[in-house]
C-alpha cells in the first residue's frame, strides 16, 4: 500500500515534469505565434532586427514581409550612410518616420550620403523634398502643423547655390497638384515666404495659405484667419466673427487654435467687450483649455536618466537661457526648447557628454519656429565653444524631431516644472513673460497675467493651481 502510494506520487511528480517542460518549450521565442512575434519585433532597433532575421527561415520571412514591423523600428543612434541606406530607404517607404526624416536631413545637410560636388544641390535638393514631404504625409493630420518649413526658411547660403532654396523651388513647381502633398506645400511655402520682403511674396503667402485652408488644414485655417483679423482691428463686429471661428477651430482638437482662443478672449474681457452673459462662457472655455494641459513629468526625468541629476538639468537651463538672452531670442524660445529637452529625456537615455548637443539643438529647433532671428546649424556649434561638430548638431536635430514625431510645438511636449529650481529660476528671469507666449504650465501663465498686472485676465482665468515657489 505504501509502495503503491510511492508509485502513484512519482508517476504524479513525472506528469508534472513533462508539463513544465511542454511549457518552457512553448514559452520559447521559436514557438510564439506570429501575431505575437510580430508585435515584439517592431520595438526592436534596426541592426537587432537585421540579425533576427537570420536565425531561421520562419523569422526571415516575417521581417521580409510584413511592411508593419519596418515601419515601426526604431533608428535611434544612427545615421544614413552608403551602406545603410537602402535599410534606411526599405524602412521609409514602409512607412517609418524616423527612416524618411533622417533621410530627408542627410541630403538637404550634406551629411552622411555625399554626392558628386557639381550635382550637389540639384540631386541633394530632389532627393530631401521627396523624403520631406513623405515624412510630412507619415506624421500630419488635419489638426497637427506641419514642420518641414523649419529646415528651409531662410536665412539660405548665398551664390544659388544652397539646397534649401532648391527645396524651396521644388516645393513652388509642386504646388499646383493636388492632394494631401499640395496641402502640405502651400502651408510650408506661406510659412517661407513670411520670411521673404517683398510685396509680391506676400501676395503668394496669402494665396497660400487660402488654398491650404480651403483644403482642411486647421493650421493654415488659424493662419488665415488670424491674418483677417489683424487687417480689420477695431471692427466689432469682425472681431465677434473671429471669436465664433475660432471656437470652431478649437473644436477640431487643434492646440494652436484653442491657444489662440484663450488669448482672445483674455484680450476681449481686458478690453470689457463681452457682455455678463458670455464671461461664464469665456471663463469655462479658458479654465478647460488650461485644465487640458497635464503637469509636466519633468521629474522623472532623472529616473529615466540614470546619472543625471537636478544639479546637472539646472546648468543646462542656466546656459540655455544665457544662449537666448545672448542672441536676443524671445523667451518662448527657451520654454519650448526646455519643453523639447525634457520630452527627449523621458523617451530616451541619453549620456552626460551628450547633454549639451541634445539642448543646444533643441534650441536650434525651436528659433527657427519662434523668432524671426535663428541659431543657425554652425553658430550652434560654435556657441558649444567647438566641442561637437557640424554634424553632430545636424545628427541630433534628427533624433529630436524624431523623437516629436514632428510635433515641436504640440502640447503634448513636457512642460516646466515648478517645484524644481530651475523652473523658479526661469520664473524669476521672466516673469514678465507676455500673454502671448502661454505655452508652459497654467500655473506659469496666470503668475504672469498677476506680475504683469493683467488683474481682469487673472478675474477670467479663475485659476485655482498654486502660485510658483519662491
Amino acid at each position: 500500500m505504501e509502495g503503491g502510494c510511492l508509485k502513484g506520487q512519482s508517476l504524479h511528480n513525472s506528469v508534472i515534469d513533462m508539463d513544465s517542460l511542454d511549457l518552457q518549450h512553448s514559452a520559447s521565442i521559436l514557438y510564439l505565434p506570429d501575431d505575437m512575434l510580430l508585435y515584439i519585433l517592431r520595438y526592436l532597433p534596426a541592426p537587432t532586427l537585421l540579425a533576427f532575421q537570420n536565425v531561421n527561415t520562419r523569422f526571415r520571412h516575417l521581417v521580409r514581409h510584413h511592411p508593419s514591423i519596418w515601419a515601426s523600428i526604431s533608428f535611434a543612434d544612427l545615421w544614413p550612410s552608403p551602406n545603410q541606406f537602402s535599410l534606411f530607404q526599405r524602412a521609409s517607404k514602409n512607412g517609418n518616420f524616423e527612416a524618411s526624416l533622417k533621410l530627408a536631413l542627410a541630403f538637404l545637410y550634406n551629411e552622411g550620403l555625399s554626392l558628386e560636388e557639381e550635382s550637389r544641390p540639384e540631386l541633394n535638393g530632389t532627393w530631401a523634398t521627396a523624403y520631406l514631404l513623405r515624412a510630412e504625409r507619415q506624421a500630419t493630420s488635419g489638426t497637427s502643423t506641419p514642420f518641414s518649413w523649419l529646415f528651409i526658411r531662410p536665412p539660405w547660403s548665398p551664390g544659388g547655390g544652397c539646397c534649401k532654396a532648391f527645396v524651396f523651388r521644388c516645393l513652388q513647381s509642386g504646388s499646383q497638384s493636388d492632394g494631401v502633398n499640395s496641402t502640405i506645400v502651400l502651408f510650408c511655402l506661406a510659412k517661407v515666404l513670411g520670411f521673404l520682403d517683398s510685396e509680391v511674396r506676400k501676395y503668394d503667402k496669402v494665396w497660400a495659405l487660402e488654398k491650404a485652408a480651403a483644403n482642411g488644414l486647421i493650421p493654415a485655417a488659424l493662419l488665415n484667419l488670424e491674418r483677417q483679423c489683424s487687417a480689420r482691428h477695431g471692427d466689432p463686429g469682425r472681431s465677434l466673427h473671429y471669436l465664433r471661428k475660432l471656437r470652431e477651430l478649437s473644436a477640431s482638437g487643434c492646440w494652436e487654435a484653442q491657444l489662440s482662443l484663450a488669448q482672445a478672449l483674455a484680450r476681449a474681457y481686458g478690453d470689457g467687450r463681452l457682455s455678463q452673459s458670455d464671461v461664464s462662457a469665456a471663463r469655462l472655455s479658458v479654465s478647460h483649455f488650461f485644465q487640458a494641459s497635464q503637469p509636466t513629468r519633468a521629474d522623472q526625468v532623472f529616473s529615466a536618466q540614470h546619472g543625471m541629476n537636478e544639479t546637472m538639468r539646472y546648468i543646462l537651463v542656466d546656459w540655455l537661457a544665457e544662449v537666448v538672452t545672448t542672441k536676443e531670442l524671445p523667451s518662448s524660445c527657451l520654454h519650448s526648447s526646455v519643453r523639447c529637452l525634457d520630452s527627449c529625456l523621458l523617451q530616451r537615455a541619453v549620456s552626460r557628454s551628450l547633454l549639451q548637443l541634445l539642448g543646444i539643438a533643441c534650441l536650434v529647433i525651436t528659433s527657427r519656429m519662434l523668432s524671426q532671428d535663428i541659431v543657425t546649424v554652425r553658430e550652434g556649434v560654435w556657441l558649444t565653444d567647438n566641442t561637437y561638430k557640424y554634424e553632430d548638431l545636424v545628427r541630433m536635430m534628427g533624433e529630436v524631431v524624431s523623437m516629436l514625431r514632428g510635433k515641436v510645438n504640440d502640447a503634448d511636449c513636457s512642460r516646466l516644472h515648478f517645484n524644481s529650481p530651475v523652473s523658479r529660476t526661469l520664473w524669476r528671469a521672466h516673469r514678465s513673460t507676455a500673454l502671448v507666449y502661454l505655452r508652459t504650465l497654467p500655473a506659469f501663465c496666470s503668475s504672469c497675467c498677476y506680475a504683469s498686472r493683467t488683474s481682469r485676465c487673472v478675474g477670467l482665468f479663475a485659476f485655482s493651481y498654486p502660485a510658483p515657489a519662491r
